[in-house]
């Protein structure tokens, strides 16, 4: 994974985890002030969308990663062609040097 993608990952994950911790903890209060009851909400709803950012997050980068193995069989398959093709042309200059 690249460096600034671990940057964003780690920060959405702190972000998320902070908002839920205190969503918890809010929640866990009997009595809650209108003020303590917009914040808990809040935080509740960044949880949410923390969650969805960090399933996002890794979603791009299993693309990424399924797109680059692709990459990687595709380079072995041309690999394994080439080869193929200088063994067939390493026979034809024999057989042809052989009839001459």
């Amino acid at each position: 994974m690249k460096s600034n993608f671990q940057h964003v990952l780690f920060t959405a994950i702190c972000f998320t985890f902070l908002a839920g911790g205190a969503s918890l903890w809010l929640s866990s209060k009997e009595d809650l002030s209108p003020e303590r009851t917009r914040v808990f909400e809040t935080c509740d709803t960044t949880w949410k969308m923390g969650i969805g950012a960090i399933f996002g997050l890794l979603g791009s980068q299993t693309a990424a990663l399924l797109e680059s193995d692709r990459e990687d069989d595709d380079d072995d398959q041309k690999d394994d062609d080439d080869r193929k093709d200088n063994r067939n042309t390493g026979r034809r200059k024999r057989v042809s040097s052989a009839h001459r």
